[in-house]
């Protein structure tokens, strides 16, 4: 068909028309891409518009004009009858009337009429199969309209193009499943002439409109562009594209049969061959194959071969089924629709359903907004060339490996699963990043890479055995993991890179650095294979180390910004290490080859920790003056002290296989218990000076002497001695002698042998903390049972079939004085308790559950501790007259927990353990009503019991405890009154209530718990008071939003009496089923 056409809207027949225009150029035309142009109209227009214009236009298998002239109108649809006339193709033939056994369409158009400058008519094109709008099958032949031959020219003038060829079958609604064969209809010959006309476009084999559903077992053929008609020298006319299989708009497709794109029609004279048309092409289409997609070949099938699936809109999804599935010829995704400044995208994810897959096929990328995802569970190959602008974004969790040289630009991002590559043109243009947003990269073959990474979010680099190089800079905020799946697995980095994550090695991987190579240097490493500093020119810089792997310094340096963490592994080389900040690093494992110096600039360095006594640091350490060197391990090197140095850090021994040398500034920190002390073991020369800190643990301590150093030989005194604990040491006295090669401590009677001082006990410090943590856990029982038994005044809205449903979220300050010169303290406590009541006779009855969590702090010793609460209660009402009585049964099971941190580099005293609760109260109220105002007194009576399991601490060695039971009770007789007044309407009720009331603590308030030193000491553990009064008073605004739902607003108050305040808000939430 020949002409150039618009596409408008008829208002009067709401409908789209075809309106044709002189063409500006007479060139001969027939060698473009066929197959698209209808593609390309269903994916910019509504598809049921779409499909009358394109039948009008003759566009069912996308012709492509010859001589550009003025078209015939369309056949009247539904008809067998012909296509209106003009002076250029003419227009499309009618479809065939659907019959029960399909058979092919029968439309045919009239020739047109003489054409311009001499020109002959166009040929007619060829009418639809079939149209389906419902659900339906075939299983025979569905054939297009075969589009007739353009009129030949007399002398001088031009051919007339050839008719578009019909399409096999038009799904308008509904799904359509074929075992049959289906064909589009075949373009027809240009016409001859001195220049010849176009060949038509083949039709299309199936047309699905939006929303519907194909599937196919059996052939589906688009019809062959018809030939260019000749013409005198280089004056032939083009083929006409081959059909589209399937064209679709926003459907889904199932093929396990043949779809296959027509070919394009054979050039003339000079005229280009028409391009085969696509096996699959559309928008939002959702296709998955186990059978054959091809696509045509041009030029009457001499030529390349059309795509196999083309992409042309929207988002998109082709899923491979068998290993067995073909697909014949290119997969294209269009560059994306241009509306103002904005791009649209188009994307197809592809994935494979069995592993094993390989896609051989060219993947185009036409746009930069053209996005490939390569996404499946499965293992999955594409060794097809990927290009153009586009980007590939690898998904799923499945590995899947790309094996062409690509040279797509748009970069690459992982967002899970493994990609496998063996080349770094694997990733496409070299000037395309590779971004992680989780997954990983695996490098079965060496490579050398220069492209950025990008870690959007964490990334793995798998060296899988092999050594690879990446120069391009990493930046981003994520983690970056180097692993090996074969051990041996190498990765160079040699730019100075900018993300800020943590970087891990795993077992059997090495990530080296080289040159101006770095990692992140304001997070750790976490090293468990291999980290390899050696090759760079400056060192490296990292937050901190841990692992159990190896450390290659080489001659160069690394520094430990903000040391911390614990390292198990080795540490090799003869550069140096420097630790900074104000944490804690442990070195746990054995660096006995390490050669080269440590130096602690700040923070604490720990050779050994208790349970490592087998540690070492080889080479020697200097300890600046704001560091701490600690621990049970060894220093094979010499120790250089101008900080602090504390053997063990709980009682144990430090030795140094050098010498020890402490300047005058420097401290030597010794922890004593009863039955031992630490102590600094040198197999050098100790030079002595500074000071000696003696911190003396809990216990009973008697006469007897301690070794604080020993060494080869011995030089100098400490300038000074402090000592923390002594005043509790009663009659002993304490002194610090020097021999040859050690220094004591002794501990004598100050009185005759004849008759010894009795053992001196020394006292732990801070152990109130316990007692603040079980007042706090009997208060918050002793609250939800009063918050019970505070509902219960109010009468309840369940009825016999009607719960009533309810929930409650309350935040609570409270504030507890110190009593007896022991601490108060600050409890935070917030929760929910939520609870279902139900009528049975006379009474109500209910069941609740809630959770709280309470964060207590001690005043003036920065101790503090916290509660997980699950809670559980019965409660019933009901009234004697017009008293109301009421009950309450609760349990608590609490998970609790302690902190008792110490000045010094001792550490922080830790305990968790276990407790229960138990409350139980009863109550009579009489409500009196006066107008809109209710009067409730009420008196009561609560009990609460709080029991607390013993637990041992841990974390400051000689300043552990073992805490004993903690029991307390609590019974409280109380007597309060609220008013109640209701404001609003019968459609929106108010009601605000006042609260006033006292309790009173009837049983012991004295809080003293039993605790015990590291050698069996027992002691008393007393706290603060438990409140004796309880002023309180509160007010509640209800709310009424629909019949069934009651919203109240509440704030209560505790007034400091005694030596207690609190203040609560809560919101509660009421619904009757």
């Amino acid at each position: 068909m020949n002409g150039i056409y618009r596409v408008v809207w008829n208002h009067a027949r709401q409908t789209w028309v075809a309106a044709s225009e002189l063409a500006n150029s007479r060139g001969k035309t027939g060698g473009g891409k066929a197959g698209v142009v209808a593609g390309r109209a269903v994916g910019s227009l509504p598809m049921r518009k779409v499909v009358t214009a394109m039948l009008a236009l003759g566009l069912m298998g996308g012709a492509v004009s010859g001589q550009a002239q003025s078209a015939g109108g369309a056949g009247a649809l539904g008809i067998a009858g012909h296509g209106g006339q003009g002076d250029g193709g003419g227009g499309a033939g009618g479809e065939s009337s659907p019959t029960s056994s399909p058979s092919a369409g029968t439309g045919s158009g009239s020739n047109g009429s003489a054409g311009r400058f001499s020109g002959t008519g166009g040929g007619s094109g060829g009418g639809v199969g079939q149209t389906i709008a419902s659900t339906q099958t075939i299983t025979g032949l569905v054939s297009g309209g075969n589009a007739q031959n353009g009129g030949n020219a007399s002398a001088g003038g031009s051919g007339g193009g050839g008719g578009g060829g019909g399409a096999g079958v038009l799904i308008n609604t509904g799904t359509l499943s074929s075992a049959g064969t289906i064909q589009g209809g075949r373009g027809g010959d240009g016409g001859g002439g001195f220049l010849g006309g176009g060949g038509g476009g083949g039709g299309t084999g199936v047309l699905a409109n939006t929303g519907t559903s194909l599937s196919n077992t059996g052939t589906i053929q688009a019809g062959d562009g018809g030939n260019g008609g000749n013409g005198v020298t280089n004056g032939g006319g083009g083929g006409g594209g081959g059909g589209t299989g399937v064209l679709i708009s926003s459907g889904t497709l199932s093929n396990a049969g043949t779809i296959q794109g027509g070919n394009g029609g054979t050039g003339s004279d000079g005229g280009s061959g028409g391009a085969g048309g696509a096996g699959v092409s559309g928008s939002n289409m959702t296709i998955t194959n186990s059978g054959t997609i091809s696509g045509g070949l041009a030029n009457g099938g001499s030529g390349a071969q059309g795509d196999a699936i083309r992409f042309t809109g929207g988002t998109n999804s082709l899923t491979i089924e068998t290993t067995n599935a073909a697909l014949n010829g290119p997969i294209e995704l269009d560059a994306g629709t241009v509306v103002g400044t904005t791009v649209s995208t188009v994307s197809a994810t592809i994935g494979a359903a069995v592993s094993g897959v390989t896609l051989t096929n060219a993947i185009l990328l036409d746009g930069s907004t053209s996005a490939l995802t390569l996404s499946s569970t499965n293992n999955f190959g594409v060794s097809g060339i990927i290009s153009g602008s586009g980007n590939v974004t690898v998904s799923g969790t499945g590995t899947l490996t790309l094996s062409g040289t690509n040279t797509y630009s748009g970069g690459t991002t992982i967002t899970g699963g493994t990609l496998a590559i063996s080349s770094d043109g694997n990733l496409g243009a070299s000037a395309g990043a590779m971004t992680f947003n989780g997954g990983t990269l695996q490098t079965t073959a060496g490579i050398t890479s220069s492209r950025s990474i990008v870690l959007s979010g964490n990334g793995t680099i798998d060296t899988d055995g092999v050594a690879s190089t990446i120069s391009g800079t990493i930046s981003g905020g994520s983690n970056l993991t180097v692993a090996s799946s074969i051990r041996g697995g190498s990765l160079t980095l040699t730019n100075t890179n900018t993300y800020t994550g943590a970087t891990t090695i795993n077992s059997g991987a090495t990530l080296s650095l080289s040159g101006a190579g770095s990692v992140a240097a304001s997070s750790g490493v976490t090293d468990n294979g291999t980290f390899d500093i050696s090759g760079t020119t400056a060192g490296a810089s990292i937050a901190s180390l841990a692992g159990t792997g190896t450390v290659a310094l080489g001659t160069q340096s690394l520094t430990l910004m903000n040391a911390s963490g614990t390292f198990g592994g080795t540490i090799t080389g003869s550069g140096k290490l420097l630790t900074q900040g104000s944490g804690s690093q442990i070195f746990d494992g054995n660096s006995s080859s390490f050669t080269g110096t440590t130096e602690i600039t700040g923070g604490l360095l720990e050779v050994g920790d208790i349970n490592t006594p087998s540690a070492v640091l080889g080479g020697d350490v200097q300890v600046d003056a704001a560091g701490t060197l600690r621990g049970h391990g060894t220093v094979t090197g010499s120790v250089t002290n101008n900080g602090t140095v504390m053997p063990g850090g709980t009682v144990g021994t430090l030795t140094v296989g050098g010498n020890y040398t402490q300047a005058s500034a420097a401290t030597l920190s010794i922890e004593v218990s009863p039955t031992a002390a630490s102590a600094l073991a040198v197999s050098g020369t100790a030079t002595l000076g500074g000071t000696l800190a003696i911190t003396y643990d809990p216990g009973t301590y008697s006469a007897r002497s301690y070794t604080l150093v020993s060494a080869h030989s011995l030089s100098g005194t400490f300038a000074s001695t402090t000592s923390t604990g002594t005043s509790y040491l009663g009659t002993l006295t304490t002194s610090v002698t020097y021999g040859a090669n050690n220094v004591q401590l002794v501990l004598a009677d100050a009185v005759t042998p004849d008759a010894p001082a009795a053992p001196v006990v020394v006292a732990p410090t801070d152990t109130s903390i316990y007692t603040a943590v079980g007042t706090s856990a009997l208060l918050g029982a002793q609250a939800t049972g009063a918050a019970l038994l505070d509902r219960l005044d109010h009468a309840s809205a369940a009825t016999a079939g009607q719960p009533d449903g309810w929930v409650a979220a309350t935040g609570v300050q409270t504030k507890v004085e110190g009593t007896n010169s022991e601490p108060g303290f600050q409890t935070n406590r917030y929760g929910f308790l939520a609870g279902l009541d139900q009528k049975l006779g006379d009474y109500t009855v209910g069941v609740s559950a809630g959770y709280d969590h309470s964060d207590i702090d001690e005043q003036g010793t920065g101790d503090s501790g916290t509660i997980d609460t699950l809670r559980a209660a019965l409660y019933g009402s009901r009234f004697v007259g017009p008293v109301s009585l009421a009950a309450t049964l609760g349990v608590g099971l609490d998970f609790l927990s302690q902190k008792r941190p110490f000045g010094d580099s001792t550490g922080t005293a830790e305990g968790n353990h276990m407790g229960q609760d138990v409350t139980t109260g009863a109550q009579a109220s009489l409500p009196m009503r006066f107008g809109d105002v209710t009067v409730t007194p009420r008196v009561g009576l609560r009990y609460a019991y709080f029991h607390a399991n013993g637990f041992g601490e841990s974390g400051a060695g000689g300043e552990d405890l073992n805490v004993g039971t903690d029991n307390v009770h609590s019974l409280q007789p109380y007597a309060g009154v609220t008013l109640d007044k209701a404001f609003g309407d019968a459609v929106k009720p108010v009601n605000v209530e006042l609260r006033l009331g006292y309790a009173r603590e009837l049983l012991d308030v004295n809080r003293t718990m039993t605790v015990a030193a590291q050698d069996g000491t027992g002691f008393a553990a007393p706290g603060t008071n438990l409140p004796r009064g309880y002023l309180t008073t509160g007010a509640s605004v209800t709310l009424h939003p629909t019949k069934n739902m009651d919203v109240s607003l509440n704030y209560d108050t505790v007034i400091n009496t005694d030596h207690a305040s609190a203040q609560q808000g809560s919101i509660r939430v009421g619904y009757q089923f």
